[in-house]
């Protein structure tokens, strides 16, 4: 940003000259030029010209850091059809929720988020059922991966995360997380 401002501030400046020169210039009509004069008010016009085309590249082309990162992931029902249901991304520092509703039969979800550590987890309506991203998803739920707990994964600025996969369905409901305010019946 400094790089844009300083040539813009230069630019001004030297138009600012410019337009003074231009009326002692103007006011005073010397009988011969001044050689040393134009040869010097040129370099500045050119030095002027140089540092807006520079400043409009720079303007036209650079881009924005990325603010936010993506998540990625499957949905693994345990059943012969996916129903509805709610996707939740928790901030493990900020406990801020971000929800992602989903449709039946729907086996995977993507979302944008800020950057941070997060648990993933989904609840169907109601909260009948729910499953997360867990560290057996991550052991490969296969035998011996009992350890159902949340697992934290990082959400980098400009960056993808994928495989976070919700297929964890064997939490007792009362060890998975809720959305904010609700509580199980």
């Amino acid at each position: 940003m400094n790089r844009l401002i300083f040539p813009l501030l230069i630019s001004i400046i030297a138009l600012i000259v410019v337009s003074v020169a231009k009326i002692d210039v103007s006011v005073e009509q010397p009988s011969e030029p001044d050689i040393q004069a134009v040869s010097t008010l040129s370099s500045l016009i050119l030095s002027i010209t140089k540092n807006s085309i520079k400043a409009t590249q720079l303007a036209a082309f650079s881009t924005p850091a990325p603010v936010m990162g993506t998540v990625n992931g499957k949905i693994c029902y345990p059943g012969e059809h996916v129903p509805a249901m709610t996707v939740y991304l928790r901030n493990n520092i900020s406990s801020q929720l971000f929800e992602l509703p989903t449709l039946e039969n729907q086996t995977s979800y993507s979302m944008q988020l800020p950057p941070g550590d997060y648990y993933a987890y989904a609840w169907v309506p109601l909260y009948q059922v729910g499953g997360l991203y867990s560290r057996a998803v991550v052991c490969g739920l296969k035998a011996g991966c009992e350890d159902h707990s949340p697992q934290s994964f990082t959400i980098a600025a400009g960056s993808t995360r994928e495989g976070i996969d919700i297929c964890d369905w064997v939490i007792p409901p009362d060890k998975l997380p809720l959305d904010n305010g609700t509580v199980l019946p």
